[in-house]
């Protein structure tokens, strides 16, 4: 039970207060359009270099994504064909104010886990995350900020192949720090 509802330590100087944070309250429904916001451009210049340092990003950590799960899974990775759907998928984002679309590693390890096999899985998965965003807010008021994080860490954790980072530890340190990287 404490792993499904967190646990709370007392302040003792005020018993009724917990000293883990709740996620709180969470508006409920859907983001609003928002492409009213995206003119004028005030500092082009540096809305550009923060742009291209967020695509950096997002490319590799969807590439580490695809590369990890094609080779577990056994199938060709088409690059150019991941890289439209995030430009894609990101366009669209953008109209809702949304964060950037990246091949999130803690879903992937999710649905890889569960033995998802098609993108029925991420259909299923969206419809589900949209009826929770119109009607289920209110159920997460009161869950922990721990355990948020704790079911983050637990999806994340399968996606490190910690044989071949006792390999590279073995063979070179230099490798090594690079898989840790």
């Amino acid at each position: 039970m404490q792993a499904a509802g967190g646990y709370y330590e007392v302040d003792y100087t005020n018993k009724n207060t917990p000293i883990i944070k709740d996620v709180g309250p969470m508006p409920a429904g859907l983001p609003a359009v928002t492409t009213s916001w995206w003119f004028p451009l005030y500092d082009t210049s540096a809305e550009l270099i923060l742009a291209a340092v967020i695509c950096v990003l997002d490319i590799a950590e969807s590439t580490t994504v695809a590369r990890r799960y094609a080779q577990e899974h056994k199938y060709k990775l088409n690059f150019t064909q991941e890289l439209c759907a995030l430009g894609i998928a990101n366009l669209v984002g953008a109209c809702f104010n949304c964060y950037t679309t990246t091949g999130a590693f803690s879903r992937t390890a999710v649905n890889s886990i569960a033995g998802a096999r098609t993108l029925m899985s991420s259909f299923v998965c969206g419809i589900v995350i949209m009826i929770i965003l119109l009607v289920g807010t209110p159920l997460f008021k009161h869950l922990p900020l721990n355990v948020q994080g704790a079911i983050v860490i637990v999806a994340v954790l399968s996606l490190f192949d910690f044989k071949s980072g006792a390999f590279y530890y073995r063979v070179n340190r230099l490798d090594f720090l690079s898989w840790l990287v």
